[in-house]
């Protein structure tokens, strides 16, 4: 199981990679589209479309190394109580778990859902008219391995992990 959890922290670590690669272009695009349009009064064309689908990768490639790590957001309230407790803390993680993941399969379901709409309607960006739903599909399988990653190491720690985020290094 730990050669698993290795090869899962190396997908997410490449998909970090990705997601940093697709937050520079974002950051390019913006600053050259801005010296086109005010310095040269040429706009690109494409920038609009093209920022939109770099934010949505950069999102969506961040997911697996972002879940994997438990750097989501979380909200510590009852944290302390349940730490004196030990067993209904382990149990806390595991529902914490439970729940992350199956909310996940469900953006990953609304995600794949609005694929298909995009794909039946033929709809486009707004300027270049690209064809989004191919966008949305790997949107959903990105979606999908960040969901199977995180199960793979939540089933391994079955509530062990405590509240400290694991850090994948870059």
């Amino acid at each position: 199981m730990n050669g698993l959890l290795k090869l899962a922290d190396q997908i997410a670590r490449l998909f970090s990679y990705i997601a940093a690669a697709g937050l520079f272009s974002l950051m390019a695009i913006v600053f050259v589209g801005v010296f086109y349009r005010y310095v040269l009064q040429n706009p690109i064309i494409f920038r609009d479309d093209i920022t939109g689908i770099l934010l949505g990768m950069t999102i969506f490639t961040a997911y697996p190394a972002v879940t994997l790590s438990r750097r989501h957001i979380k909200v510590d309230v009852l944290s302390a109580f349940f730490q004196k407790f030990p067993v209904l803390d382990r149990l806390r993680l595991v529902l914490i778990d439970i729940g992350s993941i199956l909310m996940v399969l469900f953006i990953s379901h609304k995600l794949w859902l609005q694929a298909v709409r995009y794909d039946q309607r033929e709809t486009g960006t707004i300027v270049m008219d690209w064809p989004l739903a191919p966008f949305l599909y790997i949107f959903t399988a990105m979606t999908l391995m960040g969901a199977a990653l995180f199960a793979l190491r939540a089933f391994q720690e079955r509530g062990r992990a405590g509240d400290k985020a694991e850090s994948i290094s870059l």
